[in-house]
Parts: C-alpha cells; structure tokens; sequence
C-alpha cells in the first residue's frame, strides 16, 4: 500500500543520493534484484524509530568514489564506502524526519550502523511501517524502510 510518506521519503532519497553521491534515478526496466547490503539509523525523541536501506553491492563503491571526488580507477578500502553509504542515509533519515514530524520537533540521531545482513532486526518488529521507497539508480537498486512509534501514541504520553 503506497501513502505520501512513500513519496516523500522517494523524493528525498532522490535528492539526497543526487547532490552527494551523483547517483541517478533510472528507469527500472530491469527485472528486480535483491539488494545486499544494509544499514539503520535510529532516531530517538517524542517517539522512536528507525530508517533501514538495502543496496545493491556497486552503490556503496560509485558513492563513495563520487562523494570523494576520486576517479573510477583509484583504489579506495571498503570503510571509505562503508562511511560514504552509512552518511547517505544519515542525510536521508536528517531531510525525512522533518517532513514526517513536522520541523518543531527535535531527535537525537543515532550514527548510521552497517548490518551484516539485509533483514531488520527483530528488535523493530514492535514499530509501525511509516514509508517505503525503492529507486533503481544508475548504480544500482536501492530501498529505504522508515519505522516508528506511532506519534498519537508518543502525543497521548
């Protein structure tokens, strides 16, 4: 089931991957493949949360080259693409918090945490499925999973 959120959080992961990483959306006609390395951050404040990517291998190694302004064919280790990755999505979940909560709100953001596989942990299970977006970008496919406790909860308390 799409929302707005999915739209949003679509249109800032598009942003977001284009001006640091210079990665492009592309048409997806491509059959689907499932992208195998993952990422969260948690956020905590008036409710809790957290935002979760799934990447294709290649993103990781285009964004890092291309938000160090590297060539192609330098030789860059894999915590350089490991952070490039893990700060697009400390860009994406800083840009949608306030277009989900509102700008009033203040969070504490966790620093953005590799995962050794590409499943959410159990732990998150308990949280509401906020937004979704999937992009197929000129490096690969990728998709972001927001998840929160519910805000008329965190208002009622």
């Amino acid at each position: 089931m799409s929302n707005q959120y999915d739209q949003i959080l679509s249109d800032v992961a598009r942003k977001a991957m284009e001006s640091l990483a210079f990665l492009i959306e592309m048409p997806d006609d491509e059959p689907c493949q499932q992208p195998s390395v993952s990422a969260m951050i948690r956020f905590t404040g008036p409710f809790n949360g957290v935002m979760f990517i799934k990447a294709s291998p290649e993103i990781l190694q285009v964004a890092a080259v291309n938000m160090l302004g590297m060539m192609d064919d330098e030789e860059i280790s894999s915590q350089f693409c490991q952070d490039a990755f893990k700060e697009l999505l400390n860009v994406i979940c800083g840009n949608f918090l306030p277009e989900y909560a509102g700008n009033e709100l203040v969070f504490d953001v966790a620093p953005a945490e590799m995962l050794d596989c590409a499943d959410l942990p159990a732990e998150f299970e308990s949280l509401e499925l906020i937004a979704n977006a999937k992009l197929t970008l000129d490096a690969g496919k990728v998709e972001l999973v927001f998840f929160a406790a519910s805000k008329e909860l965190a208002n009622a308390g």
